[in-house]
């Protein structure tokens, strides 16, 4: 018996001597790569001053960055071995570069050689109306785009390009600004490329207006929706009768009336309406004077939508006063 624990003593003390040299020796998944898995990645900028940083990113879009020296050269080392974009970020004054491309192997150094920078051509223009375009793009012949936003004035400068041919679009602001076609831009380096204005059409108005007068329910056509000094105006018609609605907006001339109640009455001091049927008028601000009220229910400027209701009494000098009652507008701008 001592002899037989002898033996099987001795068996497992070696099988846990191997089991311990076997498990040490085995390469941890999460170590870095040796230097004979990597490899580097170097070039030179010119100028030397026209690159702040650069970037090596591999297929994961992790990043190796490093800045170029004073001469220009820059190296990016001890990176694993695989294929990187090479993304070049411009100084003020220069064009972006499309990204280059890079295989790096074990041990071996991939040399970009001397990369040449162009200085920064652009695109200028103008939006009509200024308001009309939240964005410019210019898309160049990679695809790549450049964008720039329009200043309170409709000008926009599009920056940091290279020499090319542009396709230049517009973002509209909303559906009331359909957008225009494409323009095209060609860029030389270090020259700003003026394409002028950029004019877009406005929505033309359409809705209804629906009303009792007389007994009578009536719908007439939006014909016009404009402004008039501090005053919205909204036409509509229908054959030789006509209704007007003058909206006076509480804050600045040229802004759209927010919900609310608004007096239709004296042209003068407040809003006013009018109907007209075969040339005779019936106005609020007529003699004797009449009034009335028109609300507004809802207002999208950017979907350009306007919803809300009326009734007014208007009076004539030569005839019985008219009264609007049950009105509703609907109308897209």
């Amino acid at each position: 018996m001592k002899t037989s624990f002898s033996f099987f003593a001795r068996a497992a003390f070696q099988a846990a001597i191997c089991f311990l040299l076997l498990t040490g020796c085995k390469k941890d998944d999460n170590s870095p790569p040796t230097p004979a898995e990597t490899g580097a990645i170097s070039g030179a900028i010119t100028p030397t001053n026209a690159i702040t940083q650069v970037a090596a990113i591999n297929s994961a879009n992790q990043s190796t960055t490093t800045t170029p020296a004073a001469n220009g050269i820059f190296t990016l080392p001890n990176l694993p071995v695989g294929y990187y974009l090479v993304r070049l970020t411009p100084a003020a004054g220069y064009a972006t570069l499309p990204d280059l491309t890079a295989n790096v192997t074990a041990g071996g150094t991939v040399d970009l050689g001397n990369i040449p920078i162009q200085r920064a051509g652009a695109i200028s223009g103008r939006v009509v109306p200024a308001t009309a375009a939240t964005l410019v793009t210019a898309t160049d012949a990679l695809n790549r785009t450049f964008t720039a936003t329009p200043d309170t004035t409709g000008a926009f400068v599009i920056g940091g390009l290279g020499t090319g041919v542009y396709t230049v679009s517009c973002t509209p602001a909303s559906v009331r600004f359909p957008a225009p076609s494409a323009d095209t831009a060609v860029v030389t380096s270090g020259t700003t490329t003026n394409i002028g204005a950029i004019n877009f059409s406005v929505r033309s108005p359409s809705g209804s207006c629906t009303f009792s007068e007389g007994g009578t329910t009536r719908t007439f056509a939006v014909s016009s929706f404009r402004f008039l000094g501090p005053r919205l105006v909204i036409d509509a018609a229908n054959g030789t009768e006509r209704l007007a609605l003058r909206l006076r907006s509480a804050t600045a001339p040229g802004t759209y009336p927010e919900p609310g109640t608004y007096p239709l009455g004296s042209y003068s001091s407040l809003g006013s309406a009018d109907f007209t049927r075969n040339g005779s008028y019936w106005l609020t601000d007529g003699t004797p004077a009449h009034s009335g009220t028109a609300v507004v229910t809802t207002l999208d400027t950017t979907a350009g939508v306007m919803t809300g209701t009326f009734s007014f009494t208007a009076g004539s000098s030569s005839q019985p006063p008219v009264s609007i009652t049950n009105g509703t507008f609907n109308i897209l701008f």
